[in-house]
């Protein structure tokens, strides 16, 4: 405990550690994208920003807080991204179905379009929220 106080694990290896217990519940799942996510803005922010979403990509672009062409190459970056983690995942296991995401057989695909469409324009909000200058909060530290 003293040791993991003064270096704690990194978000990669609680995400591996999450997903290595064999237990595929919501609560393991939605934990082991959470670090992964939060593996990757931590180790790119100083690049991008930690911008690892096109959509966000384009609504920073459309809010003029990201120039078209640095738009066009950070997309291109995330696709590329994304297509090399689908490789490595399909490298690495026997069976791919266990490394896909699916619609649950409880909706219908109409339906599971409008909830990503949903929380990508939340996520989309939040983040133009935290990007815009004039959102302080009153009681923020200083900056």
């Amino acid at each position: 405990p003293v040791i993991a106080a003064i270096n704690p694990p990194s978000p990669a290896t609680a995400a591996s550690a999450i997903v290595s217990t064999g237990v595929n519940n919501i609560t393991n799942i939605s934990l082991a994208f959470g670090f992964a996510i939060a593996f990757l803005v931590h180790n790119i922010g100083h690049i991008s920003g930690g911008n690892i979403n096109p959509a966000v990509t384009v609504s920073l672009v459309v809010s003029g807080n990201l120039s078209v062409v640095e738009g066009i190459l950070y997309i291109i970056s995330q696709l590329l991204g994304a297509m090399t983690g689908a490789a490595f995942l399909y490298a690495s296991f026997d069976d791919i179905s266990a490394s896909c995401n699916a619609v649950p057989p409880e909706f219908t695909r109409g339906e599971a379009f409008l909830l990503e469409a949903f929380l990508t324009a939340l996520l989309v909000f939040t983040v133009m929220a935290a990007v815009d200058k004039s959102n302080k909060a009153e009681n923020a530290p200083p900056s």
